[in-house]
């Protein structure tokens, strides 16, 4: 078994998070129609080395900065400087969690026990990352727990935006000392509902302003060996599950991701990855030897979605930064899109008594400011146990 085969011992982790504070200040007030003057607030996790921002709209990521080589700091994650930005329709999700159920619903529609669910359409004829309102455009209640979680909690009704049942969600954030940020998602159901939850950040390691050029010059590996098909107009599931050996899709060694855009023609990749669901382990890797800065993705979910931005375009981000195509990369833990409809998918459905949980952890390592040579050695014995194994 390859070293990056073996789970991550979550409870172990987080035994070692007690270096961690956390902020709170107002990011922003905003006036509701229903609700009149609402504050939306930020909360600034440290750990010393870095630093992640969230807000309560959408329960965001707004910003996370990491030292490179040197020790200068990066924010390395798109997003906006204000409200207004992740408020627009120009928001491409941003950092935001979303739900209920991530990714494309073909016919914004599914049945299940005789009935037949109508859900609303934001993409084409589809549904999208939980509809036109879905948890990315909410606002979240939050408490800091133990002084070094923070919780983020949102009450989604029966049928809103067409899924039954009452839907209690929390997402736990903690950063870690040792630069790991666990992200636990959790929700429960009074009725039997699809649920399938996610972070959605868009990276770039070299700067969230370096653009393609920075995102080009990446080296990405995903630890999967097959894809999810899709039909190329609906860019919803053929319900195919295939292999990824000679094909555009196989980065189970690192690859360029410049090459690999290239590769597609500069259309970019918007596709699943599937693994077996059964521990958290690691399924992606993302590193730019430039900087030293590099993203080891772990996942209890079945599939990641690998997007490259390719739909951004001429979005004003943050310190007046004009994000354009390419100029990130997001990694979506998940589980398989349109699975509501494909029978012969990993289920997403949540029961009444049954608890959804959704672990995601993100481990930032700068190369030159790594903590000790053992953790060095571990990342190279890792590196060179999975090239091993690689079929």
């Amino acid at each position: 078994m390859a070293e990056e085969d073996v789970p991550l011992n979550i409870d172990e982790l987080m035994m070692h998070n007690l270096a961690t504070t956390i902020t709170k200040s107002c990011f922003a007030e905003v006036m509701l129609p229903d609700q009149g003057p609402v504050q939306i607030d930020q909360y600034t996790l440290s750990n010393g080395f870095m630093s992640v921002d969230i807000i309560n709209y959408g329960s965001t990521i707004t910003s996370i900065k990491l030292p490179d080589n040197y020790g200068t700091l990066s924010d390395i994650v798109l997003g906006f400087d204000d409200i207004d930005g992740y408020m627009s329709d120009k928001n491409p999700y941003f950092g935001c969690t979303v739900g209920r159920v991530a990714n494309r619903i073909s016919g914004a529609s599914y049945e299940h026990d005789g009935f037949k669910y109508f859900l609303s359409k934001n993409c084409g004829p589809n549904t999208l990352h939980g509809g036109i309102s879905g948890f990315n455009k909410k606002i979240w209640n939050a408490e800091i727990v133990n002084h070094n979680s923070l919780w983020m909690t949102y009450c989604s009704p029966h049928l809103e935006e067409g899924f039954p049942g009452d839907l209690e969600v929390c997402t736990k954030y903690t950063l870690t000392h040792d630069n790991y940020l666990v992200v636990r998602i959790c929700a429960s159901t009074n009725k039997i509902t699809p649920v399938n939850m996610t972070n959605h950040s868009y990276f770039n390691l070299a700067g969230h302003e370096t653009g393609a050029k920075g995102l080009f010059s990446h080296k990405l590996k995903i630890n999967a060996n097959k894809y999810t098909e899709l039909d190329p107009e609906s860019l919803t599931p053929t319900g195919a599950i295939l292999p990824v050996r000679n094909t555009l899709y196989d980065i189970t060694k690192f690859t360029s991701v410049g090459e690999l855009i290239k590769k597609s023609e500069n259309k970019g990749i918007d596709i699943n990855y599937c693994f077996a669901k059964d521990s958290l382990k690691t399924i992606a890797r993302l590193a730019h030897a430039p900087s030293g800065r590099s993203l080891q993705l772990y996942s209890s979910h079945p599939g990641v979605q690998l997007y490259t931005s390719n739909g951004v375009e001429n979005i004003s981000g943050k310190e007046g930064v004009v994000y354009e195509k390419f100029g990130a990369l997001c990694l979506e833990p998940q589980g398989y899109p349109d699975a509501v409809n494909q029978k012969q998918f990993p289920s997403i459905w949540l029961h009444p008594k049954d608890i959804y949980e959704h672990l995601i952890v993100y481990k930032f390592r700068v190369e030159k400011l790594a903590d000790s040579d053992s953790e060095q050695q571990k990342e190279d014995d890792t590196e060179k146990s999975v090239e091993e194994a690689a079929p």
